[in-house]
């Protein structure tokens, strides 16, 4: 019974969803200007942590012809059929149902954002991947939207700031995952996904969006200091954190094939160091 849980928990790709709680954090704290264990909070983590496991799920269901193309998803659960088609109906059903109980506890627009990423990223983003290169972009937009929905659950106003921080994220993604792109070159190529580096342009075209959508992400990084909702210590952070990565990005993009793995490492630890310097801003301003 313990091993089939932790078929459904890999399943599940607890990895994205941790992430995914890191996103919504942030903008649940920036809205509330403390850091507050609540329990609008508490419903806020759990749901979106289930509602990523049932998108994530579905994909892994759409996509099984796909993983067994490629030798990164070959070991993947439904691929080696550890668990059966039902049983994963099941997990993607009950993640999502109750996901959804617990997210309306919290507010009816946080919901509807958390439906919107999910769709977004089941409906539009996964299939896109066998169309156009242009998946990517939208790809972004479910990893970037839980920002605006944990801004939404705290019951603030839109603003500016969390505008900017939701570009910032977005903007974070791209050299992310076409740094993934590059070091999983043949998989992609050998189950037929469309990315960037293997259309018209390749590599340099990769490059290019690289550099650019990581110089936006530290240019937009900053207006939440000019709004007045982070200080000091999040200017001085980001600017060193962002700077770095920036200048990795720029420094690898000339033997891009050789540090692609280095580069999309730096970029998984940009983001947990990215939300701490929020959390430290916000408790020491």
């Amino acid at each position: 019974m313990i091993k089939k849980l932790r078929y459904y928990w890999s399943f599940t790709k607890p990895g994205i969803s941790r992430a995914q709680i890191l996103t919504v954090s942030i903008g649940y704290f920036l809205a509330t200007q403390a850091i507050h264990i609540t329990p609008i909070y508490g419903y806020l983590v759990v749901s979106t942590y289930l509602f990523s496991a049932a998108a994530c799920g579905l994909n892994n269901i759409l996509e099984v012809n796909f993983d067994r193309a490629m030798k990164r998803t070959q070991q993947r659960e439904l691929v080696v059929q550890c668990m059966t088609k039902k049983e994963a109906w099941a997990v993607v059903m009950v993640t999502f149902v109750v996901a959804s109980v617990l997210s309306l506890k919290i507010n009816v627009l946080t919901f509807w954002i958390s439906i919107l990423t999910v769709g977004i990223y089941v409906g539009i983003y996964t299939p896109l991947k066998r169309v156009s290169w242009m998946n990517t972009y939208v790809g972004a937009l479910p990893g970037a939207l839980p920002l605006i929905g944990g801004w939404c659950a705290a019951g603030t106003p839109i603003h500016m700031a969390v505008i900017a921080l939701f570009l910032a994220l977005y903007c974070w993604q791209i050299p992310h995952f076409y740094a993934l792109a590059i070091v999983y070159l043949d998989d992609y190529r050998a189950a037929g996904f469309k990315m960037l580096p293997l259309a018209i342009g390749g590599i340099p075209a990769t490059k290019r969006q690289m550099v650019i959508f990581s110089v936006l992400m530290v240019i937009v990084s900053m207006y939440p200091v000019l709004a007045g909702f982070l200080g000091t210590v999040y200017w001085i952070g980001t600017v060193a954190s962002g700077g770095i990565f920036l200048y990795y990005v720029s420094v690898s993009v000339g033997q891009l094939e050789r540090h692609a793995r280095k580069v999309f490492i730096i970029s998984i630890l940009y983001l947990p160091l990215w939300f701490l310097i929020i959390v430290a801003d916000i408790i020491l301003k």
